[in-house]
């Protein structure tokens, strides 16, 4: 029986009510109770979807209508658990996000069937003292309307703005018409993107004729308290405020106690209730969620004590026993957050907030076509980074906002604001202020507010086509939480008299206010800056007129601000830019003074009121106030001799030309900086004329420029990409001074020289790649032997050289013997020069046990654990090489003996070997033997890629704009080998198996599989030989590597960044091809699993019967056996050789082994 009211305004009221008086408690993930149930596919696809042409299995949001039995169980155990608000199975229920499934046609039944499951099974529950409500969950897609898609365009952008309020418009409609209480517009990382889900929400409010709150929850990138677009809490309250939300909050990003902080601070400011559903802390390497429902609730607690939250509930990898234990936290703390009474939300936005309690703002005026010849030229050709550097240098003179302005009869004005937003949004300096759309073309407003993802101010709107207009045009800015504008314009024309003037703001102000939804606050009324001294005396008290209009609305419209384009007053002056400045200082400090709010100005003016001569500050005030008749023609007859000769001779536009550094030696450190080699080669002549020398600009300019990129990412102010592009520059520029350079010169400034190699038999140079970019940008000259380095090689380089350290790499077990033999080969030869150890097979203990050793008491072999850090341990060396040495040799001694301590202590128990087969499982392949494959290409395996490893070879963190920005020209960098053709090749064989206690027989030889050794605690010593039965059983074997298009794109690149990039990329191709294969394998060539779904998100997490363990993996780490496998196959019809350490040539390959045993699993031995 409903004990709620059945009607949505009833339930809005019941809803309002519940949160003003307790905490609710919100469910916890839907997705993890799926998962819970393993879900196969026929069971996901339901009778409805036999025949649907893609796999469903993943789709957990098509449940709603397959098998909504399933659905509505979910809801029951957490409404059983204590949730007031359950959220409808509709995270990915937009058309954009159906597309992977070709279920976008469905969107309006998901989310119709969605909200109304949760509505039955809410009703049920409800009870007048405990109504239960629902939450139309939109989650985000994965598209980002803000964030750039293309390294060379940084206009372009995976999605508009349009597509995204469209789709979400028709997934609010389909969970309105079910019956949801709340939009809950949650996980979002692009403001923008947040924006265009509430504004799709509202319309389908309006066609549905009903009016539910809307709560936005976001999910943080990093530490910093930003989403992924760069907004920080504040700018996202002030875009938010205008869609007056029920609540404001964040959920997923981590667990409570990483989160807690950023809650507690968004809290603080605040004018909403607070929403906040964490993960079940962080997921584990097998994407589990480890925290218990008692910690989970344990860490909510403070926050539910501190009176922090109005709405708490569970994200990823929390469950019905999460939310249970958390409701009995809310029953106990029952203090919801009390937003304070005076909080308001900041203003305006763009990465950062703006408030609007700061005084007098600065607009700056140089992003104008119209009034700034120097910017149209740009915009006309294209020029979009000299264009965008203006906006930047208006910002560091001071202006608060940025006026853009495209209006020109040779210019398509839509298309260019549009694309020159997107170039400010895609730079920090000029997106984190707001910006102010400035257009007469009221369509090329809207396409400028479909690209803002802060919050805006709309330069301009008027009455003069009549209030009808008026009205529409406000309404749609409204809607997009815009402020606004008013130019003093009515239907008979522009008010040029004070009276005029004051009627026109106080009607506009009326109908905006009583009739639009807005804000005094949001209202900004332009009385009209018009040109005076023009010899013609019904203009003279143009200026006055606009200050006496200023002040009445300041007094009779409180909160109304006032604005003005300054530059406008002067234009009968135009040539003598120090009587401009003169005047604008003049006309602002009076008109500031009677309560201007603002004024779209030169904000690298150099005059100031103070600073005009007294007789010059007469003529000039007496034509602003109109003080004396002739004042007109008295600063016109003056004008001449008012030169201000030590101001700059042609104002704005000089500045202009500084948005760039001054000087061509400051202008190579900033190319060096941001890996910007466009105009190399005049600063550099430039540069050698004023030192003297070529030398000189190496060791005076592009060192200094080198030592500071090498500072910023020793502190983490750049990363690991954008010093690469450093390097590069730095490379290209040395090239450009080549011929000049009297020998040595390079070197002048270096730190020192770094040998390094990768070591025999081993073939793998992505590491040591790295570190020689981060090395060279730290001023060190590096000489990089290469791979596969014999020792002789290294000692030659050694002596040859007389480097500060030597570097050593090695990505497999062997490369560890083959460094103790450098090693040691090196000490006979007397060099003790340090050496730094580095790759996957190294660490510290085996350096502390095997290699120090081996280089004997002179010698000192550091481990580092990656490429970073080659400069900080070199540095050291160099500030204090013995103290260093010391430090590492006794650190170094304590891990020997911790060591040899635990293994005195004597070994655990045997733990029995495990037989983990069996014979009713043995499906025989469909051959034997081996079978190369025809080339793959690059397409057909892009979809299994796994970016998580890709960005951790360069040592960027997920959901970082770095990351999104190195993941666009890794994209970028696929779309091109797809374009060429490229593909991969393998090759697979199966042979009949038997296991025995130490090893995998096939007719081919005897494959040696090492136990696991016995360990306190552990109830079981694995093989691999154990999943395999010891008579009638098979193995798979398999090899792939890069086709000859990547090889030959790996030998031509000459660009180093570019190959760095594309050998990372290989590299994620072979382990994708691999992925794909073993799929293959296991549906269709050895076919024990024939049903397979093609579900990533499942291979990703290994979720699939049987294993393809590689040689030099934890579970066969001797890399020899690779010879041993690769008897199995035939390498050389794919072009893959074998080095004397098994290491596969090219270095981006892979090759393994196939178990099918149901109960085969990795493990490490």
């Amino acid at each position: 029986m409903t004990h709620c009211p059945t009607d949505s305004a009833g339930r809005r009221r019941e809803l309002l009510r519940a949160i003003a008086s307790r905490v609710l408690t919100l469910d916890g993930s839907t997705g993890v109770m799926f998962q819970r149930m393993k879900l196969d596919e026929a069971t996901v696809r339901g009778r409805r979807f036999l025949t649907h042409t893609r796999p469903l299995a993943a789709n957990f949001d098509i449940l709603c209508l397959s098998r909504p039995d399933l659905v509505a169980a979910v809801h029951r155990a957490y409404l059983e658990a204590g949730a007031d608000i359950i959220e409808t199975d509709t995270f990915n229920s937009n058309a954009l996000s159906q597309r992977e499934y070709a279920t976008s046609h469905l969107v309006r039944d998901i989310n119709h069937a969605g909200a109304a499951i949760a509505r039955r099974e809410a009703d049920a529950f409800s009870t007048p003292e405990k109504p239960r409500f629902v939450a139309g969950a939109m989650g985000p897609t994965a598209l980002s309307a803000s964030l750039p898609v293309d390294v060379d365009d940084p206009s372009a952008r995976a999605v508009s703005f349009g597509t995204l309020a469209d789709a979400y418009c028709e997934q609010a409609l389909g969970l309105i018409e079910g019956g949801a209480d709340l939009l809950l517009i949650e996980t979002a990382f692009d403001l923008l993107n947040a924006k265009a889900a509430a504004m799709g929400a509202r319309r389908a409010m309006a066609e549905s004729h009903t009016d539910i709150p809307i709560i936005f929850s976001f999910t943080l990138s990093d530490a910093s308290g930003r989403i992924l677009s760069g907004h920080t809490p504040a700018a996202i309250l002030a875009a938010v405020a205008p869609f007056a939300p029920l609540a404001v909050g964040y959920n997923c990003s981590a667990g409570p106690e990483g989160l807690a902080e950023a809650v507690r601070e968004l809290a603080s400011v605040s004018p909403f209730p607070v929403i906040f559903y964490p993960n079940a802390g962080l997921p584990d390497r097998m994407g589990g969620y480890s925290v218990t429902p008692a910690d989970f609730a344990a860490a909510m607690r403070p926050l539910l004590a501190e009176g922090i939250v109005n709405i708490a509930g569970g994200c990823c990898g929390t469950t019905p026993d999460h939310i249970a234990a958390l409701a009995r936290e809310v029953v106990l703390h029952n203090r919801p957050h009390r937003p304070d009474s005076g909080a308001e939300a900041p203003w305006l936005a763009g990465l950062e907030a703006f408030s609007d309690g700061r005084g007098f703002i600065n607009v700056g005026e140089r992003c104008n076509v119209a009034g700034s010849r120097k910017f149209l030229r740009l915009i006309k050709e294209n020029a979009i980074d000299e264009a965008v550097a203006i906006a930047r240098r208006q910002v560091a003179d001071g202006a608060m906002i940025l006026d853009i302005n495209m209006d020109d009869g040779m210019l398509d004005s839509r298309a260019e604001m549009s694309r020159f937003l997107r170039a400010l949004g895609s730079d920090p300096a000029t997106a984190s202020v707001p910006w102010m759309i400035d257009s007469s073309d009221f369509a090329t407003i809207e396409e400028a507010l479909k690209n803002t993802g802060g919050r805006a101010i709309v330069n301009s709107i008027s009455l003069k086509h009549g209030e009808d207009e008026f009205r529409r045009q406000a309404r749609v800015i409204r809607s997009y939480g815009a402020a606004v504008v008013v130019m003093l314009f009515d239907e008979r024309g522009q008010a040029d008299t004070y009276e005029r003037k004051i009627e026109i703001a106080a009607r506009a102000c009326r109908i905006l206010m009583d009739e639009c939804g807005f804000e005094a606050r949001d209202i900004v009324i332009d009385p009209n800056v018009l040109t005076i001294a023009t010899g013609m005396p019904e203009h003279d008290a143009y200026a006055l007129n606009f200050i006496r209009a200023v002040e009445w609305i300041h007094t009779n419209l409180p909160g109304v601000k006032t604005s003005g384009g300054v530059s406008n007053l002067s234009f009968a002056f135009r040539g003598n830019n120090y009587l401009r400045q003169a005047m604008h200082a003049v006309f602002l400090f009076h008109a500031v003074k009677t309560g201007l709010s603002m004024a779209i100005v030169d904000p690298g003016t150099k005059v100031q009121y103070a600073d005009i001569a007294p007789d010059h500050l007469e003529l000039i005030e007496d034509a602003i106030l109109c003080r004396r008749p002739d004042a007109a023609e008295r600063i016109s007859a003056a004008a001449a001799d008012i030169t201000g000769e030590t101001a700059p001779a042609s104002g704005s536009e000089v500045k202009e030309e500084a948005s760039a550094p001054s000087t061509p030696e400051e202008r190579l450190i900033r190319a060096l900086q941001r890996g910007d080699d466009s105009s190399l080669d005049a600063d550099l002549r430039l540069a050698v004329e004023r030192a003297g020398s070529a030398n000189a600009v190496v060791e005076q300019t592009l060192m200094k420029g080198m030592e500071l990129v090498g500072s910023l990412f020793e502190s983490g102010k750049m990363f690991l990409p954008q010093v690469v592009k450093s390097a590069r520059t730095m490379h290209r520029a040395v090239d450009i001074l080549r011929p000049f350079l009297e020998n040595g010169a390079v070197k002048g400034s270096s730190k020192g020289c770094a040998v390094l190699a990768t070591v025999k038999g081993d073939v793998h140079d992505i590491g040591k790649n790295i570190a020689a970019v981060v090395l060279q940008c730290n001023n060190f000259e590096v000489i990089d032997l290469g791979v596969q380095v014999e020792a002789a090689a290294i000692i030659r380089a050694v002596k040859d050289h007389n480097p500060v350290f030597v570097g050593l790499s090695g990505l497999i077990a062997p490369s560890l013997e083959e460094m103790a033999r450098t090693l040691s080969a090196m000490r006979r030869e007397g060099i003790t020069v340090p050496v730094l150890v580095g790759g996957a097979a190294t660490s510290k203990l085996h350096t502390a046990l095997m290699l120090a050793p081996a280089y004997g008491p002179e010698g000192t072999v550091i481990r580092v654990a990656d490429a970073s850090q080659d400069p900080v341990v070199a540095s050291r060396l160099l500030r204090d090489p013995e103290g260093e040495k010391r430090a590492v040799k006794d650190l170094q001694q304590a891990l020997a003996e911790e060591y040899n301590n635990s293994r005195n202590d004597g070994a655990a128990e045997e733990a029995a070997p495990v037989k983990a087969w069996d014979i009713a499982s043995i499906v025989k392949p469909t051959f034997t033997g081996i079978r190369t494959l025809p080339p793959v290409s690059v397409d057909t395996v892009r979809p299994y890629i796994n970016f998580t490893y890709f960005l951790n070879a360069w040592k960027v963190v997920r959901d970082t704009p770095e990351a999104a920005s190195l993941l666009d020209e890794a994209e970028r960098m696929l779309d091109r080998l797809e374009s060429l053709g490229a593909t991969m090749l393998c090759q697979t064989a199966f042979y009949p198996a038997k296991g025995s206690d130490s090893a995998i027989t096939t007719p081919v030889a005897a494959i040696p599989t090492p136990r696991q050794k016995a360990a306190e605690g552990r109830e079981e010593r694995l093989a691999l030989c154990d999943f395999v039965a010891p008579e009638g059983d098979y193995i798979g074997c398999f090899a792939v590597t890069i086709g000859p298009e990547i090889r030959h794109e790996l030998e031509t690149e000459t660009d180093s960044y570019r190959r760095l990039l594309l050998q990372t990329i290989a590299d994620r191709l072979t382990e994708a091809t691999s992925e794909w294969l073993h799929r293959r394998v296991r549906t269709d060539l050895w076919g024990y699993a024939p049903d397979e779904p093609e579900d990533f998100q499942a291979i990703r997490q290994g979720r699939y019967r049987g294993i393809r363990p590689a040689v030099g993996y934890p579970s066969l780490p001797d890399q020899r056996l690779m010879h041993t496998l690769m008897a199995h196959l035939a390498p050389g019809e794919i072009d893959v050789t074998v080095t004397e350490n098994g290491a596969l040539s090219p270095s981006s390959s892979v090759a393994g082994f196939y178990l099918a045993s149901p109960m085969a699993r990795y493990f490490t031995v």
